[in-house]
């Protein structure tokens, strides 16, 4: 399974709604590094995962960040649902479903990358 995928399923756990209020916001707070709550809250399990994630561009590390602050801070928590898939380059897509009387709505992030043995490695 790829890197990214182990990764996403690990999030699912987390943003899923038993669970969304046991995370702090002030962790995605601006300027904050999202490496520490990813290893924190074991997203990322391996310095592998981690240096993946942290290869990614860094516009669409700090637009995942800015997703997740904003389901962190409304009241109630929105639910997020991450996916990855395979592609070319680097995308980010997102979508929100509003909340009706039924369901909470949320959140889904679709990731694609390459997978991590086809991303060349950075040149000295």
């Amino acid at each position: 399974m790829p890197t990214f995928q182990t990764m996403v399923n690990r999030a699912n756990a987390l943003f899923h709604p038993d669970n969304i209020d046991q995370l702090d916001p002030a962790r995605v707070a601006p300027g904050m590094s999202i490496s520490d709550p990813l290893k924190d809250r074991g997203i990322a399990r391996s310095d592998r995962e981690l240096a993946y994630f942290m290869s990614w561009p860094e516009s669409l590390r700090d637009a995942l960040q800015a997703i997740v602050r904003s389901a962190l801070s409304r009241k109630p928590r929105l639910p997020v649902t991450f996916a990855w898939a395979p592609g070319y380059d680097y995308e980010l897509t997102m979508w929100e479903a509003p909340g009706t009387a039924e369901s909470a709505g949320g959140i889904t992030i679709l990731l694609r990358s390459r997978y991590p043995a086809d991303i060349p490695q950075a040149q000295p």
